[in-house]
């Protein structure tokens, strides 16, 4: 399996696992052209804001090229967690996004 198809089947995992551990997350593939990317989208707060973030998976150099999941935010994406790691990655994104709220 090469890393495409690796960081697919570990955002597929994390997409799984948010929706089990957050009902309310809006949960979808990017539609940007972006490949090995999710968009994950908090529900509308009291002041009619909605927050989401942009996961992507791939290669951390620092870390001799193993996969990681991103977050992709200014002013370049910073790394989340080892894309091994989809419990922890699910957990760290469902509370940014609820704080956040």
């Amino acid at each position: 399996m090469n890393d495409h198809q690796q960081a697919r089947t570990r955002l597929a995992a994390l997409k799984e696992r948010l929706a089990v551990h957050d009902s309310e997350l809006k949960l979808e593939d990017t539609e940007l052209n972006l490949e090995d990317t999710l968009l994950v989208t908090a529900p509308v707060n009291d002041a009619g804001r909605r927050f989401c973030v942009l996961v992507m998976c791939g290669p951390r150099a620092d870390d001799h090229g193993k996969l990681w999941f991103w977050l992709h935010g200014p002013p370049e994406p910073h790394p989340l967690t080892e894309a091994e790691r989809v419990i922890d990655a699910a957990a760290e994104i469902s509370d940014a996004l609820r704080s956040a709220l």
